[in-house]
């Protein structure tokens, strides 16, 4: 066990002399490992037959490396010894003659003290430079790692936050994150974000010391404002120390600071704002502070114009919304107007002869020579058109209510307890002069009882969507067709709409997109492609159900609308 000890002790020495790069603790240590395999007959390495040998080669090499160094006559013994056990005589003798000349050489015990004390002392020196050349080489290795650690680290979070605050569609709600995580990031007294407004700079959002400020505006010609400078320049600007003139404050009455950053917002080359930091301390902005300043710069441009984008789509949807339900009331208005023509025509026309008729009874009571048979078929004919204009008239109001019902539909949201089929026949008696106009025939066949807690308004103006479009494009070249309104079984809590017609039905490379907004094939011919849309909309949003499209070429269309029963406020 003592030689293995001896072995361990010795490699632990090897790897320690590899670490400091010890060339004399090298060749020492390889001639101690040699010692213990020639003593100790310890067995051989793999691959190596004499260690004795190999180990005394290693250790010489290392020694005959050394500057100043000269080999030891007890190496060079050693060599000679275990190449003569190996039969190489030769080389055994040469490395003996070697020997015997170091032996000379160091005949002098001063000379050889002096030797040694010099070679310890080049050792020990060059032991101690190593020791502290990798000693700064780790710690400027860690300070390395430690950068690189705070910089990814930095990264990563400044990721996370341009995630977050592109991901808001408000200008409000944007502002309070840049703010919220600029807190986090910069030690700063002031924050604002600026807004290029045509001809002006409006400072729409500013925070001081945790208030707000006053909002305000700047003439884009303003000569010393450096929010203007930043616009006009196109790049950042870095203000210190602080300057006597009113471009260093945000907003008037607010703190003069020590340091003002001021950097645009920039998307696709256009500056669309300004975003300004204040310090009281000048050596608050560094490099590492700008970097992140100019990347929650460039994620608040991304969004700032993204949250315009979303109000400008918002506006123009809720304006084409608003034109679509207008224009189907106006359809609705002309429709009744005509359904409203026939019965008043009748009650006119049956009033102005019964008026004839009372002129002429009149007229002969008063020359007395009215006969009883006269005045029995006076009494018939008033009768009979008491009853005409009585009949006209019940068929005008009918049609006035339901104008009246699906105009008020028509013009709110407003969620009520309604029955479908008294709801769908208002809706197809404000349309049946359109339908019949066209030469089609329309049936509904729905049962009474199926009560909906929903918004009939909306879905009115669906399905008139879906029967004005029909009759537009279903029957072209005038052909004469018939549609559909039913509801077949489905599901309980659930109610199933489909509309259908025997027209031309609707290309399949047309299916898939026929829900897309100002999609037509009929561009130019007075439609803009969103009535389908707006439908999809309302079914998919507000009605919370589902719209969709069956259709094959020259076999007609079929759309298919599920609805729930009662839909949640």
């Amino acid at each position: 066990q003592e030689p293995q000890k001896a072995l361990q002790a010795a490699h632990a020495a090897l790897d320690l002399a590899q670490q400091t790069h010890n060339k004399f603790e090298h060749a020492e240590t390889f001639l101690t490992l040699a010692r213990l395999y020639r003593q100790h007959h310890l067995p051989a390495l793999p691959g190596i037959d004499q260690p004795n040998l190999y180990y005394l080669q290693q250790a010489l090499q290392y020694a005959q490396d050394i500057t100043g160094h000269a080999v030891s006559a007890e190496l060079l013994d050693a060599m000679a010894d275990a190449l003569a056990a190996v039969n190489d005589f030769e080389q055994a003798y040469a490395m003996a003659r070697q020997a015997a000349s170091v032996r000379e050489k160091t005949n002098s015990i001063a000379a050889t003290n002096r030797a040694i004390a010099m070679q310890v002392q080049y050792q020990t020196e060059r032991s101690q430079a190593q020791n502290q050349y990798h000693k700064q080489l780790a710690q400027a290795e860690a300070r390395r790692v430690e950068v690189l650690q705070q910089t990814s680290q930095t990264l990563s979070h400044l990721s996370a936050i341009g995630q977050e605050v592109t991901a808001h569609l408000e200008a409000k709600a944007i502002f309070q994150a840049l703010y919220g995580h600029l807190q986090g990031l910069l030690e700063m007294s002031s924050f604002g974000i600026y807004f290029v407004r045509q001809t002006q700079l409006d400072f729409v959002f500013g925070m001081e010391h945790g208030a707000p400020l006053p909002t305000t505006s700047i003439a884009l010609d303003h000569p010393t404002s450096y929010a203007v400078r930043c616009v006009r320049e196109g790049q950042e600007i870095l203000i210190e120390p602080p300057r006597a003139d009113p471009g260093h404050v945000l907003s008037p009455g607010s703190l003069v600071s020590m340091v003002c950053l001021f950097a645009p917002l920039k998307v696709t080359g256009r500056t669309i704002g300004v975003m300004s930091i204040q310090a009281m301390r000048t050596d608050a902005f560094s490099e590492r502070e700008r970097l992140i300043f100019r990347t929650l710069c460039a994620y608040g441009a991304i969004a700032f114009d993204n949250a315009q984008a979303y109000q400008q789509l918002q506006e123009t949807k809720a304006q084409l919304v608003a034109q679509e339900k207008l224009a189907a009331l106006g359809g609705l208005v002309a429709g009744v107007a005509h359904e409203l023509n026939t019965p008043i025509g009748n009650s006119m026309l049956m009033a102005s002869a019964l008026q004839l008729k009372v002129e002429a009874t009149r007229e002969r009571l008063r020359n007395q020579s009215l006969r009883l048979a006269q005045l029995t078929e006076f009494l018939a004919d008033a009768e009979q058109g008491a009853s005409l204009i009585s009949k006209s008239l019940l068929t005008a109001s009918a049609l006035v209510a339901s104008f009246k019902q699906v105009a008020v539909d028509r013009t709110s949201e407003i969620r009520r307890e309604f029955d479908l089929r008294q709801t769908c026949q208002e809706l197809v008696a404000t349309m049946m002069n359109q339908i019949r106009q066209a030469g089609h025939q329309f049936s509904l066949d729905m049962s009474e009882g199926i009560i909906m807690q929903s918004y009939p308004g909306p879905l009115g103006q669906v399905l008139g969507n879906l029967i004005s479009n029909a009759v537009r494009h279903a029957f072209p070249n005038e052909q004469k067709g018939k549609m559909r309104l039913f509801c077949p079984p489905t599901k309980a809590g659930w109610v199933q709409i489909r509309f259908c017609d025997n027209g031309c039905g609707i290309p399949e490379a047309d299916l898939k997109r026929i829900f897309d907004p100002f999609f037509t094939t009929r561009m130019g011919q007075g439609n803009c492609g969103l009535g389908l849309s707006i439908s999809h909309n309302i079914v998919t949003g507000l009605l919370g159900g589902n719209l969709r499209v069956d259709s094959k070429l020259m076999q007609g269309t079929c759309f298919i609308l599920d609805l729930p029963l009662e839909v949640k406020k």
